[in-house]
């Protein structure tokens, strides 16, 4: 089939060829079409142009497990729902679409665009998202267990009210990050930057933030029990309200830091900066 064939093509006749046993679809043009409701397992659309397509809805989810969306523009698409399982998004473009609900489990999302997309309860488990670009997405209550974020850009990105607890964000970029509510029990943080994150009334318990930089970052209500912060840099944060019983904040610089209200009941501050420039003793 010759390029400019495939590329005049409309949903209709894409489907009726998937339906004939047709998989390989690779430079279509379908933007602004409509393919939900249909199973489209296997497919490839590799390259494509599915910009503001709707694949898939609430009302009509799809199936796209295992299909090829590689280097695909899928920018402002709407994906709700959809099953994209083991699917291949390698270096897509999913810019400002909607990702609510979707399963992603185990799919490949590496270098992908996924700046400013809707991911609200989405399944991201077991994906790999190496190297995605994940700013200013909205990851409510996303599943991300065993998932690969090595070197993803969560900048401004909004985890708010999202379990967290065993998540490796191994070299991340997390400046800006709404981490507020989230669930961070027990997670590394150690050695990252944090620069202007939310992190009020998060769940820190036992959380290692060893040597980490928080600077203007807001801990308001956090509840940051038994975390190890040693050599923490603090500066200018807000840890208004903030529970600090049994934590270690050996060497910690708190300069300009709130402590209004801060419990720190047996709290570990040998070494550490106070807010009044003193170093406790």
């Amino acid at each position: 089939m010759n390029g400019r064939n495939m590329k005049d093509m409309d949903a209709e006749e894409l489907l009726e060829r998937y339906s004939r046993g047709e998989r390989d679809f690779k430079g279509v043009d379908l933007h602004w079409a409509t393919l939900s409701g249909t199973n489209l397992s296997q497919i490839n659309l590799s390259q494509a142009v599915l910009h503001g397509a709707f694949l898939s809805t609430e009302q009509n989810s799809t199936c796209f497990s295992q299909a090829n969306f590689e280097e695909t523009d899928l920018s402002e698409a709407h994906l709700s729902q959809a099953d994209l399982r083991q699917a291949n998004f390698h270096r897509a473009n999913l810019c400002q679409a909607d990702l609510s609900r979707v399963n992603l489990k185990g799919a490949n999302l590496s270098e992908a665009d996924l700046s400013e997309t809707i991911l609200i309860r989405a399944d991201l488990s077991e994906a790999n998202l190496s190297e995605a670009d994940l700013s200013r997405a909205i990851l409510t209550n996303v599943l991300l267990a065993k998932a690969n974020i090595e070197r993803v850009n969560f900048n401004k990105a909004d985890f708010s009210r999202t379990d967290l607890r065993g998540v490796c964000l191994g070299k991340a970029t997390l400046s800006g990050i709404n981490l507020s509510r989230t669930n961070l029990t027990g997670i590394d943080l150690s050695r990252k930057l944090l620069s202007g994150a939310n992190l009020s009334s998060a769940e820190l318990v036992q959380a290692n933030l060893r040597n980490a930089y928080l600077i203007k970052v807001d801990l308001s209500d956090a509840d940051l029990t038994h975390a190890d912060l040693s050599g923490i840099k603090l500066m200018d944060a807000n840890l208004k309200g903030a529970n600090l019983s049994q934590a270690k904040l050996a060497d910690a610089d708190l300069r300009g830091t709130n402590l209004t209200r801060a419990q720190l009941r047996n709290t570990y501050l040998r070494g550490a900066m106070m807010p009044d420039g003193t170093i406790h003793d």
